[in-house]
């Protein structure tokens, strides 16, 4: 299958026989895979042939050394990402330097078309990530910017979002927004980027004279829904340009590509061909759902940097496809609920978890 991506057509299947073939070859994590199970990787030579690889669970992320990820011959600059540690131990990999700068050229792009603007200050949160943090660097300097970034605390902060108790979230979060109106009380903030708690609670606070210069919000993170959006298009950031994006250490950032329209949708599509994103039947999780139904996200990270096949992300989607590009979107993005997911945890991870132990 070729896809579109900016000036170019990339075979998807050709892609992933390439890099399955590099990391089987010098991955020591896939290489010792290969020789315990004697799979050929020259017959893994399509994206629908990673079906044939086991399932990658949280599981076995929080048990695998990311350095057994690096390929031995990869001679470019690494940046760590590493998860918020919401589920259990924070998980660990690698990034190349090169592909997260090319993951901000796919974003910038889809920002540009939906209005974002130029030379302007861009504010927001970020975590203890540094692929995160370079990723925002670099897809403010996009447009001729810079991103100044407000540190908290990723777990504390997802585990509170998630709860909806709002004493708790006054509490936790006030601080962080007192950072943020002060950024903008003393500069002239054209874009702000944040999760939907802290764009609402900032919102709220920011008068007329601190949010003069804004110009567009870019949103982030599964807690946005469409009624929230709604609010924040008609209320709270009146005639502003917003974009979102959906996405995790792993995965990296899935945007909303297509021209913004007076609504509230809620669809992203991946970086490809580096991350695929896949929707899955929860009764058979080897089959993808039908185009408009809802299932389990898979995701596929498959680039030179690093290699993750049929990652279960803990989250549900709406399987989308666009005349605007050639591959696969998700929307209206929602947790997993608990027992569902313990129940993939349970049936997935075995294999996996069984041949790194042994």
């Amino acid at each position: 299958m070729l896809v579109p991506y900016f000036n170019e057509s990339i075979d998807l299947d050709e892609h992933v026989g390439r890099i399955v073939k590099a990391h089987f070859e010098q991955t020591p994590f896939w290489s010792r895979y290969t020789e315990k199970t004697g799979l050929n990787p020259n017959s893994i030579t399509s994206l629908r042939d990673l079906r044939r690889l086991p399932y990658v669970t949280d599981d076995f992320l929080r048990n695998l050394d990311p350095c057994e990820l690096i390929p031995r011959n990869y001679r470019g600059v690494l940046v760590r990402s590493t998860s918020s540690g919401t589920t259990g131990n924070p998980k660990t990999v690698y990034w190349g330097e090169d592909i997260v700068k090319q993951m901000a050229n796919f974003s910038a792009w889809a920002l540009s078309i939906r209005g974002f603007p130029k030379n302007q200050y861009w504010l927001g949160t970020v975590t203890d990530n540094d692929v995160l943090k370079m990723f925002l660097n670099e897809l403010a300097s996009r447009f001729g910017g810079k991103f100044h970034g407000v540190e908290v605390d990723a777990r504390t902060a997802k585990q509170i979002a998630s709860s909806k108790n709002r004493e708790d979230m006054i509490k936790f979060f006030s601080p962080i927004v007192d950072r943020l109106i002060e950024h903008f009380q003393n500069n002239q903030v054209g874009v702000y980027e944040d999760i939907a708690p802290l764009l609402l609670m900032t919102g709220e606070r920011l008068n007329e004279s601190q949010s003069l210069y804004l110009q567009a919000i870019l949103f982030g993170g599964v807690g946005m829904t469409r009624d929230m959006l709604r609010m924040f298009k008609h209320n709270i950031y009146k005639n502003r340009k917003f974009g979102g994006w959906y996405g995790d250490y792993m995965n990296g950032a899935s945007m909303q590509i297509t021209e913004e329209r007076d609504g509230d949708d809620l669809t992203y599509f991946p970086f490809v061909p580096y991350v695929v994103i896949e929707i899955r039947k929860e009764d058979n999780i080897n089959e993808q759902v039908k185009e408009g139904e809802r299932g389990i996200i898979v995701t596929h990270r498959i680039g030179p940097d690093l290699f993750i096949p049929n990652r279960v992300t803990g989250d549900s989607g709406v399987r989308v496809r666009s005349s605007f590009v050639d591959w696969d979107g998700v929307a209206d993005v929602a947790r997993l609920p608990p027992e569902i997911m313990k129940r993939l945890e349970h049936d997935l991870s075995s294999e996996f978890l069984i041949f790194y132990r042994s």
